[in-house]
């Protein structure tokens, strides 16, 4: 059996929580850290951070947790950051968690309600016949360490607190490069760790989900729901990666056809993790450039004020020649024949 969380589709750029900045920055803060000129540089004032309705876009949570390491001077941040998580950090949800009979009712709920947190993070519950998977991961490519790792940390802190049960995983893997000092995960997990994956996993003998937790009270749990289900359904739609490079396209698309390096740069990525993510989704970055020009360029073609060469320009056809010959491609027509057939009808 499996349990997924609810998927971002189509509609505004992905966003996360302020509660997840939060959590990030009150760890840094507990450090001693100054982070205003860190906060100031993402175009974030600190009393937004404690909004609870408040959410930011994807990137400016990425780069937060990027920073981390390198402002408090410590590799294993995410982990520690876990460690020392307050029980209520994630407000409605944390409660509602920790009100669940059971670990494996708790986790199915994370899951269902993860979007709450972040709008690109995937987390599915997969219970088999001999282990059951918490899996994890930000997009297709996979997930940076510290949030990986303070992932997989809370989830296990969370099964050894809310039980008052010592659970040992049977295994765990992360889709980051193994760190070249392993003291502290295996201080934390204590079991077999597996680096390079495609995803983050914390692998529960099956009993685990069966513990019950020491709040467990279903009264508040079904009131705490229903009050998740509001906030869930108040949500924008998110975005898929196709529907995202295509916006990011449509930006650059004037005066210019733009790469996919300069795509997959604004998106924080690879031009080989972007190919792969869109491969993931059955289309190619070419495929969406062209689909795309064709589908504006069918809507340009139909506004008289535009000239042809305006529209190729619009289009990122670096002369005019290049864009009727990708026309006639697409159409079987050349622009002006279009237009002439369109302004008939």
């Amino acid at each position: 059996m499996t349990v997924r969380g609810r998927r971002a589709r189509v509609g505004a750029p992905p966003t996360v929580s302020a509660r997840m900045l939060r959590v990030c920055a009150e760890a840094l803060e507990a450090r001693g850290i100054d982070l205003t000129p860190l906060l100031e540089g993402l175009s974030v004032s600190r009393s937004t951070l404690y909004d609870v309705e408040g959410r930011f876009p994807v990137e400016v949570d990425m780069a937060l947790w990027a920073a981390a390491p390198l402002l408090s001077g410590d590799e294993c941040f995410g982990l520690h950051a876990a460690e020392a998580l307050p029980i209520g950090a994630f407000d409605v949800l944390s409660y509602t968690l920790r009100a669940s009979a059971s670990v494996g009712d708790a986790f199915r709920r994370l899951a269902r309600y993860n979007r709450l947190l972040h709008d690109v993070a995937e987390l599915d519950l997969h219970v088999g016949t001999e282990d059951a998977r918490l899996v994890f991961r930000l997009g297709p490519e996979g997930t940076p360490r510290q949030q990986a790792e303070f992932s997989l940390t809370v989830f296990l802190s969370f099964c050894r607190t809310a039980t008052g049960v010592d659970v040992t995983p049977l295994r765990v893997e992360f889709s980051h490069a193994a760190p070249a000092d392993l003291s502290e995960q295996k201080r934390v997990f204590r079991c077999p760790m597996i680096f390079d994956k495609a995803r983050n996993e914390l692998v529960l003998p099956l009993h685990a989900l069966e513990l019950p937790l020491l709040s467990t009270n279903p009264g508040l749990c079904a009131v705490l729901e229903h009050r998740l289900e509001a906030l869930l359904a108040e949500l924008p739609p998110g975005e898929t990666v196709v529907e995202r490079v295509k916006r990011l396209i449509a930006a650059e698309l004037c005066g210019g056809e733009p790469t996919a390096e300069v795509v997959a740069r604004r998106m924080r990525a690879t031009p080989r993790t972007l190919h792969r993510w869109l491969s993931a989704e059955g289309t190619s970055y070419r495929e969406i450039l062209e689909g795309l020009r064709r589908a504006l360029a069918v809507r340009y073609l139909a506004e008289d004020g535009l000239a042809i060469g305006e529209t190729a320009y619009l289009l990122g056809f670096s002369e005019a020649s290049a864009f009727h010959r990708s026309f006639k491609r697409w159409t079987g027509t050349t622009p002006a024949q279009y237009r002439a057939r369109d302004s008939a009808r």
